[in-house]
C-alpha cells in the first residue's frame, strides 16, 4: 500500500513539475553570451549578452558587468569588446563608433555614467587594447590604428613607421599576447603546409621575435583564447576535443596539463592573476573556475535559466558508429513517446555537433522528430589527419559518413525509414542529387550563417511544414 501511494505521488509530482514543449517562438527568448573578460584582481567580470528584438527582427547586444562572487550584476551600456585596464581600476569598451570608459570604483552603483573617451571615428572601431602601464588605449578601425590617452585627450593616428616586424616566418598568426613581464609573446599559428586543414598551435617567442617554438606539445587540436599566468611561466588556452572543449595549461618547460574534464563545450576564456578563469558554456551560462581546481566552479550569469525551467528538456544521447574504418561521433535528440515508436528523423548537416544544450534540436524534437547530428570526416576537433580526409571527395565522403549514421538509426529502430529528412548547406544539396532515401530535404543558408533569429525561426517552421509534422505529434 505504501509503495502504491509513493508511486502515485511520484507520478503526480512529475506531472505537476512538467513544463511545456519547446516552440519556434522560444528563439525570441534565447539570450547568448560572449567575450567574457575578468579583471586582473578577479573582482569583476564583463561580458556581452545578445538578445532578440522581435519587433525589429534583429539581435541586440549589451555589455554587462558582474562581480566575481556573482552577487552584483549590472547592465552597463550597448557595446562590445570590453577590456579591463591592467591595474583593474577601469574598463573600456566600443560603443558604436566611439570608445567609452568606466572607473570600477563606481561599478557597484548606478549613479555615475560611463565617460565617452573618444569618438566618433570615421569608421567603427573593431578592436581595442590597453598599454601595459594603463596610460593609453589603442584601437583599430578599417581606416587604421589610433592611440588615445586613457584620461582623455586628442586621438593620434599610429603610422606604419611606428610598428616593426618581430617574426617573419610564413604562417597565419592569430591572437598575439605579451607576457606580464614583457619578455615573451604567445600567439596562435598554423604551420605552412599544402593541406586543406592544419591544426592551429600555441607558440611562444621572445619579445624580439627570437626563439619561436610550439608550446602546446603533441596536442593535435586547435588552440584558442591564450591567456598568460601572472608569473609569465604558463599559458592557458582552450581546445576543442571531439564534441567537447577543455582548458589546458602549457608551461614554458614543455609540459602540458588538461585543466577541465566536464563533458561540455566552452567559448571565450579570460584569466585573473589569482588563477580564476571565466568562460561561457554551450548552455549560455557564464561560469568562473580555478585553473588549479576546476571543481571550484561558480555560475555568474544564466540569462535563460528561468524560462528554460518551464520547458520539457528532451534527452540527448551520444553514439559512436563506424564509417570507412573511422569512428564517427553523433548526438541524437529524441522526442518523448510511449512504446517503441519509430519517429520521423531529421538529419542535421554542415554544423559541428557536440555536448551541451542545443535549442534548435530541442525545438525540432519537441515537434516529434528524432534529430540526428554527426561529426563526419573533415570535422574540426579530431586532429589534423581526420580534418584532412576530404581533399578530393568533399562532400562525398562526409555524405557517406552521414548515410552510415542513417543506417544506424534505422537498424536500431530509432527512425522510420519512410520518414527521413535532411537539412543543411552543401551536404544537404549534395544529398538531393545522390540518394532517394529522404522523403524531403531543405538546403538552407549554404553560403552564410549569421542570419537574425527571425530567419532561423522561419527555417525551422519551413522544415516542419515540408515534413507535415505539426507541433506535439509523437509526444
Amino acid at each position: 500500500m505504501r509503495r502504491a501511494v509513493f508511486l502515485f505521488l511520484l507520478v503526480a509530482c512529475r506531472a505537476f513539475a512538467a513544463g511545456k514543449p519547446f516552440q519556434p517562438e522560444d528563439l525570441w527568448l534565447w539570450r547568448s553570451l560572449s567575450d567574457p573578460r575578468i579583471s586582473s584582481d578577479g573582482l569583476w567580470v564583463a561580458y556581452i549578452e545578445t538578445g532578440n528584438d522581435r519587433n525589429a527582427g534583429a539581435a541586440r547586444s549589451a555589455l554587462w558587468l558582474v562581480s566575481g562572487d556573482g552577487q552584483t550584476r549590472r547592465r552597463l551600456a550597448d557595446g562590445i569588446a570590453p577590456r579591463f585596464s591592467p591595474d583593474a581600476s577601469r574598463i573600456a569598451w566600443i560603443s558604436g563608433n566611439a570608445i567609452s570608459v568606466l572607473a570600477l570604483s563606481t561599478a557597484g552603483g548606478r549613479s555615475v555614467p560611463p565617460v565617452l573617451l573618444a569618438g566618433p571615428f570615421a569608421a567603427d572601431p573593431l578592436q581595442l587594447a590597453w598599454s601595459p602601464d594603463g596610460k593609453r588605449i589603442a584601437c583599430a578601425t578599417r581606416d587604421g590604428a589610433f592611440e588615445i590617452p586613457a584620461i582623455g585627450g586628442a586621438v593620434r593616428p599610429l603610422s606604419p613607421a611606428e610598428s616593426r616586424r618581430i617574426f617573419g616566418a610564413p604562417r597565419e598568426f592569430e591572437d598575439p599576447l605579451p607576457s606580464p613581464d614583457g619578455r615573451k609573446v604567445a600567439f596562435l599559428a598554423r604551420d605552412p603546409k599544402p593541406r586543406k586543414y592544419v591544426v592551429r598551435k600555441l607558440y611562444v617567442m621572445n619579445s624580439d621575435g627570437s626563439r619561436a617554438r610550439p608550446l602546446s606539445g603533441a596536442l593535435d587540436r586547435d588552440a584558442a583564447s591564450p591567456q598568460w599566468s601572472s608569473d609569465s611561466r604558463t599559458v592557458y588556452f582552450l581546445a576543442q576535443d571531439g564534441g567537447e572543449t577543455h582548458a589546458y595549461a602549457a608551461r614554458s618547460d614543455g609540459t602540458l596539463r588538461k585543466v577541465t574534464a566536464a563533458p561540455e563545450r566552452l567559448a571565450g576564456f579570460s584569466l585573473a592573476a589569482n588563477g580564476r578563469a571565466v568562460t561561457v558554456t554551450s548552455g549560455m551560462e557564464l561560469i568562473s573556475f580555478s585553473v588549479f581546481d576546476a571543481a571550484d566552479r561558480l555560475t555568474l550569469a544564466s540569462p535563460n535559466r528561468e524560462w528554460l525551467s518551464r520547458r520539457d528538456l528532451l534527452p540527448v544521447d551520444k553514439v559512436v558508429y563506424e564509417s570507412a574504418a573511422w569512428n564517427i561521433d553523433a548526438w541524437i535528440t529524441r522526442p518523448v513517446s510511449s512504446g517503441a515508436i519509430r519517429h520521423p528523423a531529421l538529419i542535421l548537416t554542415d554544423e559541428t555537433c557536440g555536448e551541451g544544450f542545443d535549442l534548435p534540436s530541442q525545438i525540432l524534437a519537441s515537434a516529434g522528430l528524432t534529430v540526428f547530428c554527426a561529426n563526419p570526416r573533415g570535422a574540426p576537433g579530431y586532429g589534423e589527419e581526420f580534418g584532412n580526409l576530404l581533399p578530393a571527395r568533399d562532400p562525398a565522403d562526409a555524405f557517406d559518413d552521414v548515410m552510415r549514421g542513417v543506417d544506424f538509426l534505422v537498424a536500431r529502430g530509432i527512425a522510420d525509414p519512410e520518414r527521413l529528412f535532411i537539412t543543411g548547406g552543401a551536404l544537404a544539396a549534395w544529398a538531393i542529387g545522390h540518394t532517394d532515401r529522404f522523403a524531403g530535404a531543405v538546403a538552407r543558408r549554404p553560403l552564410r550563417s549569421d542570419d537574425p533569429p527571425s530567419v532561423a525561426m522561419l527555417e525551422i517552421q519551413a522544415m516542419l511544414a515540408s515534413m507535415r509534422v505539426p507541433f506535439g505529434q509523437g509526444r
